[in-house]
C-alpha cells in the first residue's frame, strides 16, 4: 500500500511539473510575440525594452533547463540544438504562407513585417537574402 501511495504522490508531483513546463513554454512564446509587437510600437526606449523581454525569455529558459535536468523526458526533442537547414527552410515557408495571406487580405504592411520578423530572429545569409528579396517584390508589386 505504501508503494501505491508513493507512486500516486509522484504522479501528482509530475503533473505539477508538466503543467509548470507548459506554462513556462507558453510564457516564453508570448514574450517572443511581445518583442515583435514592441519593435513596431513607439514605446521608448525600444531597444532597452526588447532587451528586457529577451532577458525574461532567457530566465524562463534557465528554469526550463533545470526542469529538464531532473525530468529529461519533458525536454523537447531539439532543445539546445541550433535549427537545422530543414528547420530554417520550414520557417521560411511559413513566413511565405503568412505573407501571402496578409497580401490576400490587403494588409501589405503586415506581409512585409512577416519577412522582417523572419530576418529579425537571425537567419543565415541565404535565407536573409531570400526574405529581403521578398520584401522588395512586395513593395514593388504594391507600390509601397
Amino acid at each position: 500500500m505504501d508503494q501505491l501511495n508513493e507512486a500516486l504522490y509522484e504522479m501528482k508531483d509530475m503533473d505539477k511539473i508538466e503543467e509548470l513546463n507548459i506554462m513556462l513554454t507558453d510564457s516564453a512564446e508570448v514574450l517572443v510575440e511581445c518583442c515583435t509587437i514592441l519593435r513596431d510600437e513607439p514605446i521608448d526606449p525600444k531597444e532597452k525594452n526588447i532587451y528586457r523581454l529577451g532577458k525574461a525569455i532567457f530566465e524562463i529558459n534557465e528554469i526550463r533547463e533545470q526542469i529538464y535536468k531532473i525530468h529529461p523526458q519533458l525536454q523537447p526533442e531539439k532543445w539546445g540544438l541550433p535549427p537545422t537547414e530543414e528547420d530554417i527552410e520550414d520557417m521560411y515557408e511559413v513566413a511565405c504562407t503568412l505573407s501571402k495571406e496578409h497580401i490576400d487580405s490587403g494588409n501589405i504592411a503586415k506581409a512585409i513585417e512577416t519577412f522582417e520578423s523572419f530576418i529579425f530572429i537571425g537567419q543565415p545569409n541565404k535565407y536573409e537574402e531570400k526574405a529581403k528579396n521578398e520584401i522588395i517584390k512586395i513593395k514593388q508589386n504594391h507600390n509601397v
